[in-house]
């Protein structure tokens, strides 16, 4: 990893306090001078040879890996020129050795091989009465036998004597079966391993730099313990300049390292408990302007129900009806209802309002005849007043006559 520090690129170690500088011509480090005591740190020395170890010894150990790895290699090797050399003899068992996996043939011709890929179908135990070889299976209506690790239909299998002893097992469904001629679960057989796959790993020691036999929070006690008798007249030169209200150079003091935390927990809930008895004080106004708009709004609900109440008691009498009064939408549909079959009923019993509304026409002529007949009235009493008796008896003959 690069940094830059102090105009210069350098490259980090493993060690943390160990830095490379890859020089250039006319781009040096400065001039190698003798190293103060102050700057010396036999800490760093120490970790350095450590690191130098470890470094040595992780390149022995992968000379050591890549040797090993390179003879199983050619181990290898030598299992696959076997393999090849029984593709003339045998070439189901050569193909399933190169390729590890059941499902595959391989073809000879001449100094070459194809190794061919079945295509996988489906297929079910086929009960027989003989043993064989290979297990007896079905597909399409059509009886086959299955090779073993091969896994390749055959067409004619190879019969053999039922041996309780000896008997012909094959692995199904994670699970092994012992041919009897029929499928009869048993326990799986042991497995030859003569070549184990290798785990080995080399793990490096990432904190050989930085531990030992003090952890780093005892380190840092120990320093700050040296360090307080050189820090502490600045700290309080610090303090009394903030006392004073004089500027404190930021990044220089923290208060809270002052307060431990009992006392910050004890300051939390002291705040806590203010605001909480803020919000109970709040809520208990509330719930008193809350109560007041209750109680006015089920006095004003009760006085309205009474009334319409009394509006549906009018038209419905004493009924079911009334219960309508508590609901405002209610009781306008009950009103309207009310008021329209009575409407009918005066319709029915009376004809003649009937043809008068029938008729708004003659009924808007005849208001308009009385009113002048009414405006004609009250001009000829005034008249008559003024007038004496016999002028009230003339009056009277025209009118008979007329």
């Amino acid at each position: 990893m690069y940094y830059d520090l102090c105009g210069y690129r350098i490259i980090q170690t493993e060690h943390p306090k160990l830095f490379l500088l890859e020089t250039r011509r006319g781009r040096t480090f400065k001039t190698r001078t003798r190293i103060s005591v102050d700057n010396l740190d036999i800490f760093s020395y120490v970790d350095s040879k450590f690191i130098y170890v470890e470094k040595h010894l992780k390149t022995q150990l992968t000379q050591l890996y890549r040797d090993i790895m390179e003879q199983k290699c050619a181990l290898e090797r030598q299992v696959l020129e076997n393999a090849l050399s029984l593709s003339s003899i045998a070439p189901d068992e050569m193909a399933f050795r190169i390729m590890k996996t059941p499902g595959y043939t391989a073809v000879t011709a001449g100094e070459v091989m194809y190794i061919i890929k079945c295509v996988p179908v489906e297929c079910r135990i086929r009960p027989t009465e003989r043993c064989y070889n290979e297990l007896p299976v079905a597909h399409a209506n059509s009886s086959y036998f299955l090779s073993p690790r091969s896994r390749i239909l055959l067409k004619v299998g190879t019969t053999r004597d039922c041996n309780d002893l000896l008997s012909t097992m094959f692995r199904m469904h994670d699970s092994w079966y012992r041919m009897m001629p029929r499928p009869v679960e048993a326990l799986p057989p042991p497995t030859i391993e003569p070549l184990t796959k290798p785990k080995w790993k080399y793990v490096s020691p990432s904190a050989l730099a930085t531990s030992g036999i003090y952890s780093t929070e005892d380190l840092d006690r120990l320093r700050n313990h040296i360090m307080f008798p050189v820090e502490k007249p600045t700290m309080l030169n610090t303090l009394a300049q903030g006392a004073m209200g004089h500027a404190i150079p930021p990044n220089s003091i923290s208060f809270y390292n002052m307060l431990d935390e009992k006392s910050l927990e004890k300051i939390a809930e002291s705040a806590g408990e203010r605001l909480w008895r803020g919000f109970v004080t709040f809520g208990s106004a509330s719930a008193g302007v809350l109560a007041i708009i209750l109680v006015i709004r089920l006095a004003k609900l009760i006085v309205d129900s009474i009334i319409r109440g009394y509006a549906l008691h009018s038209i419905y009498g004493w009924s079911i009806q009334l219960l309508g009064a508590i609901w405002s939408s209610i009781t306008h549909l009950l009103l309207y209802i009310g008021t329209k079959r009575d409407s009918d009923a005066d319709r029915k019993t009376d004809p003649k309002r009937a043809g008068n509304e029938m008729q708004p026409l003659n009924q808007e002529e005849e208001t308009v005849n009385s009113e002048k007949c009414s405006a004609k009235l009250s001009h000829e009493n005034s008249a008559i007043i003024k007038s004496d008796y016999g002028e009230l008896n003339k009056y009277l003959q025209s009118s008979v006559k007329s």
